[in-house]
């Protein structure tokens, strides 16, 4: 009698992901000091001059009319890297629907979410933020370092919060995005289930202060497509059947 013999191939993968990260030299650009900003494919970085309280810069994205809407998960990774004044600040991902740097926004009483990174005192507060009709409705904090990459991952619950008109969770690791938590923040929405169109991968706050600080956001990923680069780690085991 003749065995035949047949060999599996059994691939053991762990930590397989897929990013498709946001493209930055695709998006589009405003204000007088937009000079400030080094944009790159997947970073967008302040330059050596600094980016200040009195400066308009802002890097944006238009995906269309209620394209943000129900339940999202979004990543990104941000750092700051030196400040001089005091209170000097970036924000790192807004959500909202006309354009503008986050203090135009204020201003023109619209509704918007926000992350933004700020130094007082050599503490790099991050904070997440919602805006309801101009005015900060729910804000949360967790202090930070110089010179740390934080790896954020932002969910809104469309449907979540006290109020169930939406919740933001933002997740803070080190290292990786499956790294070490440092904190979770969350905020609420109360007003409204807020839908939105633009999406900014840095933006300043212009209130004609003195702080300035210097940092960068990269790779921006909305979780939208499939695809992108694949990192597979884990091991290859061989069977033989008789």
């Amino acid at each position: 009698m003749r065995l035949k013999l047949s060999t599996i191939l059994i691939l053991f993968c762990t930590n397989l992901v897929f990013a498709t990260y946001e493209d930055f030299t695709t998006y589009s650009t405003g204000g007088d000091n937009i000079g400030e900003l080094t944009i790159t494919e997947n970073k967008i970085a302040i330059n050596e001059s600094l980016l200040g309280r009195n400066e308009d810069a802002w890097v944006y994205d238009d995906k269309g009319a209620g394209h943000f809407d129900g339940d999202f998960t979004h990543q990104l990774e941000i750092m700051a890297t030196a400040q001089t004044g005091g209170y000097g600040l970036f924000n790192c991902w807004i959500l909202a629907n006309a354009v503008g740097d986050a203090y135009d926004l204020e201003q023109a009483s619209e509704s918007y979410y926000l992350i933004e990174l700020v130094e007082y005192a050599d503490v790099y507060t991050i904070y997440v933020r919602i805006y309801e009709g101009g005015s900060e409705v729910d804000s949360d904090s967790y202090s930070g370092s110089i010179d740390t990459l934080y790896f954020l991952t932002i969910a809104r619950d469309h449907d979540g919060g006290g109020s169930n008109k939406g919740r933001l969770t933002v997740t803070i690791r080190i290292e990786s995005h499956t790294g070490e938590v440092q904190d979770t923040l969350t905020a609420d929405s109360s007003a409204e289930q807020n839908t939105f169109r633009y999406i900014y991968g840095m933006a300043g706050y212009n209130t004609g202060g003195t702080g300035q600080i210097k940092g960068y956001v990269q790779n921006l990923d909305l979780n939208e497509e499939a695809g992108g680069e694949a990192t597979v780690k884990g091991r290859v085991s061989i069977i033989n059947i008789n």
